[in-house]
């Protein structure tokens, strides 16, 4: 889990046959937030910068499908394979 990354959410879950559901959410993050998910020998060795990053939901409830994006402004991502930063 991500602390200090506020999320807005909103959807909708339907009950009758077939059951579907909807569902939205969205949060404003600096990436380096994200620096304890990534594992060590990962080729990213670090970033940082604000993010806006939407999560959607959509579907059958037994196999919805998603989509994600992310939007990056002002980041900067350091690989380990490279000396300097990639702004």
């Amino acid at each position: 889990m991500v602390q200090g990354a506020p999320v807005t959410a909103h959807g909708t879950l339907a009950l009758t046959a077939p059951a579907s559901l909807t569902a939205r959410a969205e949060t404003d993050a600096d990436l380096s937030l994200l620096q304890a998910l990534v594992p060590p020998q990962h080729p990213v060795r670090s970033f940082s910068g604000p993010a806006h990053l939407p999560l959607e939901l959509d579907g059958p409830l037994c196999a919805p499908q998603w989509r994600a994006t992310g939007a990056l402004s002002n980041a900067t991502v350091t690989l380990r394979d490279l000396p300097a930063p990639l702004e």
